[in-house]
């Protein structure tokens, strides 16, 4: 397949990443841009003080009176280097030892070390480690072995003592414990444990094999009660090879038995996805302790282990009861587990069991089993996909009888040239790398089955890509650990009655697209609306959702751009009924273009005629703005008009684009911000057919301030003069700063700048996990900043904008809704859901918040206050948390799985 190229290339940045002068370039702007700025402050008094180019000492002082003046963010220290420490050898046992317990350390160890950690026991790892296998060497990593039996040979936390190190990572390593393949040669013996984690936070173990523990490869405990259902994802346990880790009760029966690959107890919750497990007594399990869980999803489960005794196998997915008396086949059963999307081709014994009654529930959907039966029966089968001793175990949408393990394509997926099976499983893909020794390796999700795939390099970058009806899937390589990919939200007016909606696209086995249509009092009405093959195109890898009114009609459409491989653009426009018209417009290059690294589609109405267009900016080498204009039809007219210099500063490091009406003609406009070392704010007017006229005016301050790293940008009329300006909010990570810079555009690519101080509002920016929403909170045609989200919060602070670049801040309670946003992977919508002409808030749950089923919305009441509501989401809640290629929601399994 030849490789897809963008527009024509023009002359290039300089290669040191500085913006280079053209024809018509303001030279003193390009010597804002080009030189390092040193962040000096707005206002004659001090910059005319300092002079533009200040000494060292000259910037200090500028600092110490902007912070006397309520000037903007200055430069801060540079952070301590964390330790670092490499293990190189087999024979550095201590330093590593020394290494993992000091507080903040990388330790990396080279690929070709075998670390012989014979009669070492309880090695505590402090908080912040980082223990990363270097695999350039030795794909598979290094060995960490022991040939002595450790009650656990890496300890993360010790609830012993009360403590916990969080914000660890190990990655990349193989960690061998002394069982043997025997698995009854652990009978009657002690456990051993490869890593235990206590109590403790943001834990991340990924990319290893964990093998030949005769306890558990991976122990997560929490009797300090950190770890709970509302934060179950802080101990991910991911892309490993787990396996041959089995401890039987006995040769007939009946004593003590361990052989897990991953176990919780005492309240502990993990998400347990994209590992491999085989040979292990049980793959995913749990005591049975009040708060247990866990969240298993992705999962490959071979057919080996699940010895239990030489006459019985046991389970691979449970959860224990808490009675002893019934050999823990009864009582309370944890609270909740989520088991989703795995496929388990073990048939020795039963595939998941539940055994006793969870708090919350047990739900167990859209997997593939090879059991031909759903349910052990009261005499037959003895074994099946599904057991419960009790209740609280909800199943849909599974596959029964379904083995392809055998079925296989080959081709280079690691690049190491040598082909890889390649096998697709009905729910997922694999492969099974050379490089790793035949290690199965996570690919992708996907429905697709092996005779519709075509296997090639279609990037020309070395790995083995995926081809399959509609779309390619590009193989990001062995250490990507993205986190999963979940339906799209989209929010806009999708019936035309003034009030915003939410729509959700992006599955490639769904059929309709949900449509949440607000009722203006906290109540939506879900609509599943037909909309052809537009949903899996969504799905496809690399496309992505964009909103606007593409046929002017006043109701919100949806498009797709970017998906390598087409020569449409895809647009499903809305009938205002909660149905949509889809249409594949064909845009020859623009849709090829749209799918290249680094360029950033933009929607808006470039050439004011009341329907949205795309632009694209950003392409490696081009020095061009290609803009799809609609017709309204679903087709669109196609121009590539050349923008000089603009199009390679939007390719530089930091450089972010963003489009609005700059000039208040009608027209949408494109502006750049936040390019490293930049002292201007380019902006490209639209001309209204494709061409633009550029401008790079100085700001050197404002342009600093917005490349520093977490700086948050908006584009809005803070001033309501119908000219969209620019403002900044800071990010984490900058304790220094303390005011909202605003741009405000003079309609000519000038901009007037303000810098006031707001201490408190930018303070709050700076906390963990705050989302910052803009729009008009209170209906004066000025746009306001929020800030939802921060851990631990009981209020939704406001910035309202007196227009002038000063805010008025509120802060008033709102402790549910400031609660529920702070939940990980929340994603907060704004709009005005109820047509009273002021921006309210909805959130809309994430990934892995099963327990979730509500859709609250904050009310603007204009003043800073919210009126709460939080109402049942009838299905829209769990659709939205959905991955990427998963069964249609309109289907009656799906419909049934609306939540525990």
């Amino acid at each position: 397949m030849d490789t897809v190229r963008g527009p024509s290339a023009g002359a290039a940045p300089d290669g040191r990443g500085n913006a280079v002068a053209r024809d018509g370039t303001d030279w003193n702007a390009h010597l804002a841009a080009t030189h390092p700025i040193d962040h000096s402050f707005e206002g004659d008094s001090v910059v005319g003080f300092f002079g533009h180019r200040r000494s060292a000492l000259g910037g200090a002082v500028a600092f110490a009176f902007g912070l006397l003046l309520g000037g903007g963010p200055a430069a801060s220290a540079a952070p301590a280097a964390a330790p670092a420490f490499f293990i190189n050898s087999n024979s550095q046992q201590d330093l590593f030892v020394q290494a993992i317990d000091t507080p903040d350390a990388v330790v990396r160890i080279a690929g070709n070390v075998d670390l012989d950690l014979t009669g070492r026991d309880y090695l505590p790892v402090a908080a912040g480690v980082q223990i990363l296998g270097d695999r350039s060497q030795r794909p598979q990593g290094p060995r960490l072995f022991t040939t002595s039996f450790p009650h656990d040979l890496f300890r993360i936390g010790n609830d012993s003592d009360g403590t916990h190190s969080d914000n660890v990572r190990i990655s990349g390593i193989r960690l061998q414990g002394a069982e043997s393949d025997d698995p009854f040669s652990a009978v009657d013996t002690s456990d051993s444990d490869g890593i235990r984690v206590d109590s403790s936070l943001n834990v991340e173990i990924d990319h290893s094999e964990i093998d030949h523990w005769r306890g558990s490869a991976v122990n997560i405990q929490d009797s300090q009660g950190r770890i709970g259902l509302q934060n179950a994802r802080t101990v991910w346990v991911h892309d490993n090879y787990i396996h041959h880790n089995q401890h039987p009760t006995g040769t007939i029966c009946c004593g003590h038995g361990a052989g897990y690959g991953v176990v919780m107890g005492h309240g502990a919750y993990a998400l347990v996805e994209r590992n491999v497990f085989d040979y292990n007594r049980h793959a995913i399990t749990g005591d049975g302790s009040a708060g247990d869980g866990y969240l298993a999803y992705r999962n490959l489960i071979w057919g080996g282990g699940g010895d239990n005794s030489h006459v019985w196998h046991t389970h691979e997915i449970d959860m224990h009861g808490n009675n002893s008396s019934c050999s823990y086949e009864c009582g309370s059963a944890g609270e909740y587990m989520d088991v989703e999307y795995n496929t388990v081709w073990y048939t020795n014994g039963t595939g998941v069991k539940l055994r006793g009654t969870p708090s919350v529930g047990m739900t167990v959907s859209h997997n593939v089993f090879q059991h031909s039966n759903l349910w052990v029966g009261s005499i037959l089968p003895i074994h099946a996909a599904l057991d419960q001793t009790e209740t609280g175990l909800h199943q849909s949408a599974n596959t029964l009888d379904s083995y392809t393990g055998g079925e296989r394509k080959y081709c280079d997926f690691d690049g190491d040239g040598v082909n890889d099976a390649f096998i697709a499983t009905g729910i997922t893909w694999w492969y099974q790398s050379s490089s790793l020794g035949g290690r199965w390796s996570y690919l992708n999700q996907s429905t697709t089955r092996l005779a519709d795939v075509s296997l090639g390099d279609v990037d020309s970058d070395g790995l083995c890509d995926v081809g399959y009806p509609g779309g390619v899937f590009v193989n990001p390589g062995q250490d990507a650990s993205s986190t999963t990919t979940t339906a799209a939200v989209s929010s806009g007016d999708f019936n035309g009655d003034g009030r915003t909606d939410m729509a959700l696209s992006a599955s490639d086995g769904w059929q309709g697209l949900p449509v949440n249509s607000s009722q203006g009092d906290g109540r939506f009405s879900p609509d599943i609306a037909v909309a052809g093959d537009f949903p899996r195109l969504a799905a496809t890898p690399g496309a992505r959702t964009y909103s606007g009114d593409f046929d002017g009609d006043g109701r919100t459409d949806l498009a797709l751009v970017g998906a390598a491989g087409w020569t449409t653009l895809p647009v499903a426009f809305s009938n205002g009924n909660g149905t949509f018209r889809a249409t594949k417009g064909d845009v020859g290059d623009f849709a090829a273009w749209a799918s290249l690294p680094g360029v950033k589609p933009q929607v808006g109405d470039f050439n004011g005629d009341g329907r949205a267009d795309i632009a694209l900016v950003g392409g490696s080498g081009w020095s061009s703005v290609p803009v799809a204009f609609s017709n309204g039809d679903g087709t669109f007219s196609i121009t590539n008009g050349s923008v000089d210099g603009f199009a390679g500063w939007a390719q530089m490091p930091g450089a972010q684009v963003f489009s609005g009406d700059f000039n208040h003609d009608g027209r949408a406009d494109v502006a750049l911000v936040g390019g490293s070392g930049w002292g201007s704010v380019p902006v490209a007017f639209s001309n209204g057919d494709g061409t633009f006229h550029i401008t790079n005016a100085s700001s050197v301050d404002f342009a600093g301030w917005a490349s520093v790293p977490g700086a948050k940008i908006k584009v809005g009329d803070v001033d309501g003069d119908g000219r969209a300006d620019i403002s900044l909010v800071p990010g984490s990570g900058t304790p220094w700063w303390y005011t909202l810079p605003v741009a405000f555009s003079n309609g000519d690519g000038t901009f007037r700048i303000t810098n006031s101080p707001s201490s408190d509002f930018a303070a709050w920016a700076q906390v963990s996990g705050v989302q910052v929403v803009s729009g008009d909170f209170n209906h004066d045609g000025r746009a306001d900043v929020a800030l939802v989200g921060g851990s631990g919060w009981g209020s939704v602070p406001v910035a309202f904008s007196n227009g002038d670049g000063t805010f008025r801040i509120t802060n008033a309670s709102s402790i549910d809704f400031a609660g529920w946003a702070s939940v990980p992977g929340v994603k907060a919508q704004a709009g005005d859901f109820n047509g009273d002409g002021r921006t309210d808030v909805a959130l809309v749950r994430g990934p892995h918040t099963p327990w979730w089923y509500t859709l609250p919305v904050e009310f603007s009441n204009g003043d800073g206050t919210f009126q709460i509501t939080d109402t049942p989401a009838d299905r829209f809640d769990r659709w939205a948390s959905t991955p990427a290629h998963t069964p249609d929601p309109a289907s009656a399994d799906a419909q049934a799985t609306a939540g525990v």
